[in-house]
């Protein structure tokens, strides 16, 4: 009997050492990559053409790698983003269409994300066919415990 159970004590630790030892082997794999969470709210502030400070909310909700969400800014109006996505080494990209009057301008954004920042960048063509582009850096909202 003590026989049976040092065997089944040996069998479960053997299983446990092997599973961990598979699992590390796994996750450090080429090609196996985890795409981190940038699902939240982000947030930072631009200088706007009449010199105020504004501040801008991104929110993203992450499945796999895909993004979809909001982004809140000029104007108070909260427009959805489109073609949102983010790779595996945390590279993120959407677009934003804005409508004024009669005419569609879109602002297209690509960051990286380094821990709880998005370092990026926005770029519009504006109504005269220049490129307008702004560098930002959002910061992770922490969401209360």
């Amino acid at each position: 009997m003590l026989a049976h159970r040092r065997l089944a004590g040996l069998v479960l630790v053997l299983f446990g050492v092997v599973g961990a030892h598979v699992a590390a082997v796994a996750a450090t794999e080429p090609g196996d990559n985890k795409t981190p969470d940038v699902s939240g709210t982000w947030k930072w502030t631009v200088q706007g053409r009449d010199g105020q400070s504004r501040e801008i909310v991104l929110k993203l909700k992450q499945e796999g790698q895909t993004l979809t969400g909001t982004l809140l800014g000029f104007g108070n109006t909260e427009v959805p983003l489109s073609d949102g996505k983010i790779s595996d080494d945390g590279q993120i990209s959407f677009k934003v269409v804005r409508k004024r009057e009669d005419r569609e301008f879109v602002t297209t954004y690509s960051a990286k994300l380094e821990g709880d920042v998005l370092k990026g960048k926005s770029e519009m063509t504006t109504a005269d066919g220049q490129t307008r582009t702004r560098e930002f850096q959002a910061t992770r909202v922490k969401e209360p415990a």
